[in-house]
């Protein structure tokens, strides 16, 4: 099974309605019901949906050269945090799930699977949508041996809440899906999405991507709505929406009101951005153009553009996550096995 990887990989061109940045041109997302109920924001936990995760003590100083912490994979994809190690998805059809110290060493292989891809951990167990089987699986960061929690159809991103549930994209499923971290059965958020891919929450609503478009919904379920941008990645502060497009990469901010701003573009250069990820005033994001791989950071008001990492050749760049001083990013896709996870300072 190839990845919905070549569809969602960089030859991609996602469906955007570029006539609307920037244009004043709106699909109301919607205001939060007061009923909704619901805990915290998109950093209630370590998910690959880029917020700051605490922990790392200190470990990038400004100056501190990137490093390489894990090499010689397919496509590490999926990316987490603990206090103390960094876990990553390595999308293959011998694929697996795997850890690294944040300091570097040695890699731990925690579990095989058929082309694994989106992450999150929380209370000591990490979820993983293991899109080539079809499930949903469950694993303690310690390693131990998966419990599998539900089927699910062409599973690519999840994330779990603060009450005991957890969310999924389900690409092949063109729905958005609501289950107990324990398991058990799925309630449908949302259905006839053209395949859902990336996931976040906001302290009451879903937020998710799909190859066209990108949509929240309650919750506990209730009305879906749209705003007519197609996003490879995303993060949110429960607020406001800031998500990498496609297919002339840019940079924008989503409002509630549906209301998309170009902060930042790529210009008429090839390539492409992909993962994203918030702290504070500030948008990390990994790219390529021209050749060069990169990670850098903007405002949140699209200014002062800064480069931290930058490649003259590499594989194609993916998630990034951060904590207090560093930040991690995946790289990989290639046609050989020249895919890495790197550590760089922030700051």
């Amino acid at each position: 099974m190839g990845r919905f990887a070549t569809s969602l990989g960089p030859s991609m061109a996602f469906a955007v309605a570029t006539s609307m940045l920037g244009c004043g041109a709106r699909t109301e997302l919607g205001a939060d019901d007061d009923d909704q109920g619901g805990g915290g924001g998109s950093g209630e936990t370590s998910t690959t949906s880029g917020n700051t995760t605490t922990g790392g003590d200190s470990l990038c100083h400004p100056g501190d050269p990137a490093e390489k912490l894990a090499t010689g994979y397919a496509w590490p994809y999926g990316l987490a945090l603990t206090n103390d190690r960094v876990f990553f998805t390595d999308y293959d059809s011998g694929g697996a799930l795997l850890s690294v110290p944040k300091a570097g060493g040695a890699v731990t292989t925690l579990a095989a699977f058929d082309y694994p891809d989106g992450l999150a951990i929380a209370d000591g167990q990490a979820f993983v949508a293991v899109s080539g089987e079809s499930r949903v699986v469950r694993i303690a960061v310690g390693g131990g041996i998966p419990t599998p929690l539900f089927a699910s159809s062409g599973p690519t991103d999840l994330v779990v809440g603060d009450a005991g549930d957890l969310y999924v994209a389900e690409y092949l499923g063109n729905a958005v899906v609501r289950a107990e971290q324990s398991g058990g059965p799925k309630t449908t958020l949302a259905s006839n999405e053209e395949a859902p891919f990336r996931i976040a929450l906001t302290p009451t609503r879903v937020v998710f991507s799909t190859l066209s478009r990108m949509g929240t919904v309650p919750r506990q379920g209730g009305d879906v709505t749209h705003v007519d941008v197609s996003a490879r990645a995303f993060a949110t502060d429960g607020e406001t929406i800031y998500a990498s497009i496609d297919p002339n990469p840019a940079i924008v901010r989503i409002d509630l009101d549906g209301a998309v701003t170009t902060l930042w573009s790529l210009g008429a250069d090839s390539g492409f951005i992909d993962g994203i990820a918030l702290d504070g005033d500030r948008l990390f994001f990994t790219q390529l153009t021209q050749n060069v791989v990169s990670i850098e950071s903007i405002r949140t008001d699209g200014t002062d553009l800064r480069t931290h990492v930058s490649e003259p050749s590499g594989p194609f760049p993916s998630r990034v996550v951060l904590d207090d001083s560093c930040l991690y990013a995946t790289f990989g896709g290639d046609s050989v096995a020249d895919g890495f996870v790197l550590r760089a300072p922030k700051n």
